[in-house]
């Protein structure tokens, strides 16, 4: 309790400090004003004697400040945990969610930036958590031959959002808060893009805060490639240019697309299987002779605008949508309602287990040449076998663990000048399960899980 009167009698323990003044107290990052600084009498503490739900939420969580970014990276970088969380004794005060990296404009020209879940140095695997704040083009911006790799595991998913969503003060970090995206790519990359395993929460519809964007004629990017990743709120917006150096190659693979406007334009290459598009909007329009492919995904009461040539389509399901693909594939559902269930706690991974089973086995491929047969549906955790089943799948646990057939190996290597953006050894139409085992329950972060 920092400069707090007139409180009358109050019982303290001896993990409360009252003081009179809040001088020297407290650090202030961005629109972050409770963080403790480093030497801080406040460290460790506090009191573990508490509630035991409440001393787990806690230990997810820091009173450390965020390195602050607006770099120009030339050299390959790598981003990985930077903030403690507070697994030792308790310190006293406020507790954030971590962010490990504050990003406003953080430029990689001719280089790549590798996210992932594991520092070494500092012994620790966490989610790495990425916040952007600034205005038009914050966050990470790719030109010239830039890079950008983001690899989560199932437990530990790298995390990206909007500054707002984890500090308190009532202003705009870096000024304007209009059309900021995650990554933006502009005016060009011949370089790849991938995200795996990660989590993009941004700002609800109407607001244009943006996951992805890809925009104007003149820009573009060699490939992204979007797999085993959940996106909140917000906008995805890529569009390709008929005179662009190069045709960006768009692949979603098995997403959680929640209450999004996502939006595709006209050149480009793009494939889509096993998405859950759930509530928000759907905007396609494709314009030339490239090939688009939407096959095993779920429309689950959204609206759906397909406005150019068709794509390839079937083996989709509408689920109470306004509006469907154009020429609609004879394997389609249409279904009026549909169940999803959460799981039990230490046995899940998320909220979008399929409750309902008119989806079951009713895919266009084998689990096996989706790449999904370490996956599942399913709360029972049995894994896929057979045809896939359609819609979004998450890994499957043994004893509330992620296990795969293969041990990881390597990270992605971005190829330049090429279309195909890769994980670990293989693309991502060979891509096996890759992830390190994890043994620390998920947590959650800045939404629903």
């Amino acid at each position: 309790m920092a400069a707090v009167t007139n409180w009358g009698t109050l019982a303290v323990t001896n993990s409360t400090a009252v003081l009179s003044s809040s001088s020297g107290v407290f650090q202030a990052v961005g629109a972050g004003y409770c963080y403790l600084p480093a030497s801080s009498t406040n460290r460790d503490a506090g009191t573990t004697s508490i509630n035991a739900s409440l001393l787990q939420d806690l230990r997810n969580k820091t009173t450390e400040a965020p390195p602050v970014w607006t770099n120009l990276l030339t050299t390959n970088t790598t981003f990985s945990p930077q903030v403690r969380r507070d697994t030792g004794a308790l310190d006293r005060g406020f507790h954030y969610d971590p962010i490990d990296y504050a990003v406003g404009i953080v430029t990689v020209s001719n280089a790549t930036l590798t996210v992932t879940v594991a520092n070494p140095s500092l012994g620790v695997t966490n989610s790495t958590a990425i916040a952007n704040f600034g205005p038009y083009a914050g966050g990470i911006y790719l030109r010239g031959e830039g890079n950008l790799c983001a690899e989560g595991t199932p437990n530990f998913p790298i995390r990206f959002t909007r500054f707002v969503t984890v500090q308190e003060q009532p202003y705009e970090w870096g000024g304007s808060n209009t059309n900021v995206p995650i990554l933006h790519i502009s005016p060009n990359t011949t370089g790849s893009v991938a995200f795996r395993f990660c989590r993009l929460d941004q700002y609800p519809l109407g607001v244009g805060f943006y996951a992805f964007y890809l925009g104007s004629s003149s820009w573009y990017v060699n490939s992204l490639l979007v797999r085993d990743s959940e996106l909140f709120l917000g906008r995805c917006d890529l569009t390709g240019g008929s005179w662009s150096a190069v045709t960006p190659s768009i692949s979603f693979v098995n997403n959680v697309f929640e209450n999004c406007i996502s939006g595709i334009w006209a050149y480009l290459n793009v494939d889509a299987y096993n998405n859950l598009f759930h509530l928000g909007e759907f905007y396609s329009f494709r314009l030339g002779t490239n090939t688009w492919t939407a096959k095993d995904n779920a429309f689950d009461n959204c609206a759906i605008y397909d406005l150019g040539s068709p794509l390839v389509n079937d083996y989709n399901a509408y689920i109470n949508t306004s509006g469907t693909l154009q020429s609609e594939g004879s394997h389609d559902l249409t279904l009026t309602n549909f169940t999803y269930t959460a799981g039990p706690t230490g046995n899940s991974l998320g909220n979008y287990y399929q409750y309902s089973t008119n989806l079951y086995d009713k895919g266009s491929r084998s689990a096996s040449a989706a790449n999904l047969s370490d996956y599942t549906v399913t709360t029972n955790q049995v894994k896929e076998g057979g045809t896939v089943d359609i819609g979004y799948h998450y890994v499957a646990l043994t004893n509330g663990v992620p296990l795969s057939r293969l041990p990881r190996t390597s990270l992605w290597t971005p190829r330049r000048r090429t279309v195909t953006a890769q994980f670990c050894t293989s693309s991502f139409t060979m891509v096996q399960p890759c992830w390190a085992r994890c043994t620390t329950p998920r947590t959650n972060m800045f939404g629903p899980t």
